[in-house]
């Protein structure tokens, strides 16, 4: 994480820190800092050890409004990224991860988090648009879409992805599981993983027997498995042969709970050996 500090300047030049550069072991990132028509700045800051929302108004401290438990930025490799906006009415909308995949939420003015139900598991670079946000969308099903989604959860698809052919009862959906590791002084004893199962309507595996499972480890270590539709892992599972397990290994999981993501600190490049190295998820013969 990083040590920036959030610093308002008034009028004079006088800065005020609003967040950030904590000193000793626990520095704080702030990022994605958005000022409200009100005048109150709303930035994600990583106080409570994952990316949560916050408001501040001049003269007064940093106040936490939306703590979901897991992250609601993402690794900041790319500039511009945008995971919560403002709207006029005072609702924001906002993304973040959990169990493997991204959910979409409405806060109320009175503090209601409202979670909608879509059919996408990503969401990213969410922008204001009349009373709800437009926004990148991908999910089991489909590649990347531009969407536009009202705070109601109606949708409009402004950007198709690309014409596959396919039909999509071909498509492999994920499901996210959770599996014991060595915690190792980490304090993290478990890994989790996007688990692909075979997807042919024209083919079934012997009775009582189960598939091989090939294992998938991204890059890292701030990269996270995506249930976004890839032909990549399709490829595999489409004969209707082989298991696919996408792994997120323990400390980079954007979706799982709170202090994961500090657990690869001073073990970079070693925990990750760890983890897949683990009895493969739900008993599956690993290739």
């Amino acid at each position: 994480m990083g040590r920036a500090e959030l610093v308002v300047r008034g009028p004079d030049g006088a800065g005020t820190v609003v967040a950030g550069g904590r000193s000793g072991s626990q520095p704080e990132s702030v990022v994605q800092p958005v000022w409200a028509a009100d005048g109150a700045l709303w930035f994600l800051a990583d106080r409570t050890d994952v990316w949560s929302l916050y408001r501040w108004t001049p003269g007064g401290e940093p106040e936490l409004v939306v703590d979901v438990g897991s992250d609601i930025a993402g690794p900041q490799w790319v500039f511009g990224q945008s995971r919560f906006a403002l709207l006029p009415d005072g609702r924001v909308v906002l993304a973040y991860g959990r169990d493997g995949a991204d959910r979409l939420a409405v806060r109320e003015p009175d503090g209601t988090l409202n979670e909608l139900d879509l059919p996408y598991g990503s969401f990213g670079q969410l922008r204001a648009a009349g009373d709800g946000v437009v926004c990148v969308a991908g999910g089991p099903t489909s590649e990347p879409v531009v969407l536009r989604v009202a705070t109601g959860g109606r949708t409009e698809v402004l950007r198709p992805a690309r014409e596959l052919g396919l039909d999509p009862a071909w498509f492999s959906r994920p499901e996210h599981v959770t599996f014991p590791t060595e915690e190792r002084g980490s304090g993290v004893a478990e890994a989790h993983a996007l688990v692909y199962p075979p997807a042919n309507p024209r083919v079934d595996g012997p009775a009582g027997e189960l598939p091989p499972l090939l294992v998938l480890v991204h890059g890292g270590p701030t990269a996270a498995a995506s249930p976004v539709l890839s032909l990549a892992v399709q490829y595999w599972t489409s004969p209707g042969a082989f298991t696919v397990a996408d792994v997120d290994y323990r400390g980079v999981d954007r979706a799982t709970a709170a202090g994961t993501g500090e657990a690869l600190q001073g073990t970079l490049g070693a925990s990750p050996t760890w983890t897949t190295s683990s009895p493969a998820p739900g008993g599956w013969p690993a290739t």
